[in-house]
């Protein structure tokens, strides 16, 4: 039997059309949100036009959410502004993001948050979602946040953006700027950082774009082998003026696809001084200019730090050091290098690729 939830009363709703609808657009339940709010309204709307007699434009307003049904949709899509959020980048919004992820969390255990603004996280939002593969049922679920061209996090002191308190997976980020502060001098706040991936795991983000921050994903709070910085996906990304795009003690299957890195310091690096691992890391098809060092996997003396299966394949690189990439240990099991470019050099002499 198919689980149509959040949509509790079936009474007034054609159950045949949903299954059906379903069935042609959809491989499982979960990917129907993936549509839209505002294309699945769309289609229900056309199939049942006595369910309501306004017209959906984009907006939610309490005229058109005149029928269970779309009051049942509302309840699945929210904006930080119905948990009391300003948007206006100067007041401090982290409560009301926080409340709005907690409300879907809680009543529906993931959702769409939607970004209409610019909202100031001065706090850290945790997302105490729990393990969606160790965890029960409605931890599965997952939470994704949206913008609709506007909507932008703005972090504008150190420490972290996401963090929880538990391990916690399963977060789609999609079309949203993050942005750090950034003085009259080119100067920003030290160690102002988006995910703390050493509770979250299983990250993807898409379109986004994150500049004037310390780092993206970071899993320096990393003690032991009992967490990895794991499946991470990033997809046509853009970052600019960041520290480290990937942070890493532990990581495991991380893709970073289709970006464009520029004037970051060193885009992927492991700690030095940690006894980790990089184990399947995929460099897929990017841009990587202006920085120190693309990649740097080192590890200090008498420090172990293994390299399984990194790929670089499909990418173009200028002015990024003497070295493009440096891969300092002496356990590396499997490197795949292919179809790379190295254009414009230091004027201090040629550009190595590794």
């Amino acid at each position: 039997m198919l689980e149509l939830w959040p949509f509790t009363n079936f009474h007034d709703l054609n159950l045949d059309w949903i299954i059906k609808t379903i069935k042609v657009y959809t491989k499982k339940v979960d990917d129907l949100y993936d549509f839209g709010l505002y294309d699945f309204v769309e289609r229900v709307l056309t199939a049942h036009p006595e369910w309501t007699t306004t017209v959906m434009d984009g907006a939610i307003t309490a005229a058109k959410i005149n029928s269970t049904f779309l009051k049942e949709i509302k309840n699945y899509y929210v904006t930080p502004e119905m948990f009391g959020a300003v948007g206006d980048g100067v007041t401090d919004d982290t409560q009301a993001v926080q409340d709005a992820v907690d409300y879907l969390l809680t009543n529906f255990g993931g959702g769409h948050l939607t970004l209409v603004s610019n909202y100031l996280i001065h706090g850290t939002v945790s997302i105490d979602k729990g393990n969606s593969i160790s965890g029960p049922p409605r931890t599965r679920r997952t939470l994704y946040f949206e913008s609709t061209g506007e909507g932008c996090l703005y972090k504008d002191n150190a420490g972290y953006m996401f963090s929880s308190n538990q391990q916690s997976s399963d977060f789609v980020f999609t079309n949203i700027q993050f942005r750090g502060y950034r003085d009259q001098y080119g100067l920003g706040y030290p160690n102002t950082i988006v995910f703390d991936c050493s509770k979250l795991i299983r990250i993807r983000t898409y379109g986004c774009h994150f500049t004037n921050l310390y780092r993206i994903f970071d899993d320096s709070q990393t003690v032991d082998s009992t967490t990895n910085q794991q499946s991470n996906r990033s997809y046509g990304d853009t970052f600019t003026f960041i520290e480290n795009v990937y942070y890493i003690r532990r990581l495991y299957d991380c893709l970073i696809s289709g970006a464009t890195i520029e004037e970051c310091t060193v885009p992927i690096k492991t700690d030095p001084t940690f006894a980790g691992n990089v184990n399947t890391l995929s460099v897929i098809n990017c841009c990587i200019e202006s920085t120190q060092c693309a990649i740097q996997l080192t590890a200090n003396t008498g420090v172990a730090t293994s390299i399984v299966e990194l790929e670089v394949s499909g990418c173009y690189f200028e002015q990024n050091g003497d070295n493009t990439i440096e891969v300092l240990t002496d356990y590396v099991y499997g490197a795949k290098f292919t179809n790379n470019y190295i254009a414009m050099v230091k004027a201090s002499g040629d550009e190595n690729m590794i």
